[in-house]
């Protein structure tokens, strides 16, 4: 039961846990960045415990794969770092525990520790808490800005100090896949749950608009992209296609300032070259393309040395940092997971949110973000890959044999169908 409350709180915290403990800091005005380093430290303490203990697998082509970058990863950290001592954004130990213990060492405990039998109550926690962090963070966050000075500006984006605009737009697409999800996995829904995703999906559309990103509007739309392509011939999928399109019909009717002159005219100033964020990040995407081509094989440098800062886009970072090496069985990993996810849309209604987060934090992760801080991507593939392998995907003959299995029962225990650790 210890390890199982670990897994629990490593893959909750991974995907919405943050949100909520920023929000709660925000509200009674603690120090955010020291309580959360704490939590932080006992997430990589439970991924430790997990992995000495719950693994319960066989070495396969996954594991040889994030281990492959994990370690090319950590060669170009010690060369950078402390053997070349260069000058970085972060404190060395930073990069170390973001990357190690933030990010990869969670995605191999849930890689090692998923089973069948966590399956709801780890959607349960996660719907909760999104629900939660988005109620909050709609009540307590707002769009001003406050200058040295005192002086406050309206930048016309929901924030609050400990959470950027950014990650409040992701939590409202997280909050509205995982209500979708819980939508698809139902067959039969009372008027009562309906409500509840009704209200929690409204929620999320609200504060993804008021956050007015951009990166968190295209991976919701390439959620739905893929939704559609994988389960065209489903009604509850139309009926969700069908309310998203009102919806955004409804909007561009009713709210013309926020749409028109808040969100549309973000996207209109990239096309236009007026966005100067953009124009930094495509100076950083070219120095990082250069430093790969100075060390093909095995990368060049943590940062991208014009900016000091990662080049927003994971995929052209790995190659930055790992070269060829460590790039490679990077992008088959994010490959394999795709295709998982692409699997579960089409076959597997109770595993759906994870995919959908899954697609949205790879989409992310090519617009925004760094290796070492995409703890929500590196978790969710390493769930969607343990599905994939572990042998949730049954054939109807399995299935029918699996529902024909006697339940054991004692006077001691109480009946169960699933492994117990």
């Amino acid at each position: 039961m210890i390890l199982r409350g670990f897994f629990y709180y490593l893959v909750v915290w991974s995907l919405v846990g943050y949100s909520l403990l920023a929000g709660i800091n925000h509200a009674i005005g603690l120090d955010n960045s020291v309580i959360s380093l704490g939590f932080r430290a006992i997430g990589g303490v439970c991924a430790a415990a997990l992995i000495a203990f719950a693994a319960r697998r066989r070495f396969d082509f996954n594991l040889l794969m994030i281990l492959i970058f994990t370690v090319a990863y950590a060669t170009q950290l010690t060369l950078t770092l402390h053997l070349r001592q260069e000058p970085s954004a972060q404190e060395p130990i930073d990069y170390w525990a973001w990357a190690m213990g933030g990010c990869i060492f969670p995605a191999l405990a849930t890689y090692l520790c998923l089973t069948e039998d966590k399956r709801d109550w780890l959607f349960r926690l996660v719907l909760a808490v999104s629900a939660l962090s988005t109620v909050m963070m709609l009540l307590l966050g707002n769009s001003m800005t406050y200058l040295p000075s005192g002086m406050g500006i309206d930048t016309g984006r929901w924030s609050i100090p400990t959470f950027n605009p950014i990650a409040m737009g992701h939590l409202g697409v997280t909050t509205i896949l995982v209500s979708f999800g819980w939508f698809l996995n139902q067959p039969r829904m009372k008027v009562k749950q309906l409500a509840i995703v009704g209200g929690l999906v409204a929620a999320g559309a609200l504060l993804l608009l008021l956050a007015n990103s951009r990166g968190p509007l295209v991976s919701l739309g390439a959620c739905l992209f893929t939704l559609a392509l994988s389960r065209f011939n489903r009604k509850r999928t139309a009926a969700i296609l069908i309310i998203s399109v009102a919806g955004v019909a409804v909007l561009l009717a009713t709210q013309y300032e926020l749409i028109y002159e808040g969100i549309l005219r973000r996207f209109s100033m990239v096309s236009t070259g007026q966005d100067q964020a953009t124009e930094l990040r495509l100076i950083a995407i070219n120095g990082a393309w250069d430093q790969f081509l100075t060390s093909p094989l095995m990368g060049d440098g943590i940062e991208e040395r014009n900016t000091g800062f990662y080049p927003h886009n994971v995929i052209l970072e790995a190659l930055m940092t790992t070269g060829l090496i460590g790039a490679i069985p990077f992008v088959l990993l994010l490959i394999k997971a795709t295709h998982a996810s692409w699997t579960i849309m089409r076959k597997h209604e109770e595993f759906i949110w994870l995919a959908l987060i899954q697609v949205q934090y790879l989409i992310a992760a090519q617009l925004s973000g760094a290796i070492y801080q995409a703890t929500s991507l590196w978790v969710s593939v390493a769930a969607v890959l343990a599905v994939s392998s572990k042998g949730f995907f049954l054939t109807s003959d399995q299935t029918s044999k699996r529902k024909r299995r006697p339940i054991v029962t004692s006077p001691a225990r109480p009946a169960f169908a699933g492994p117990v650790r």
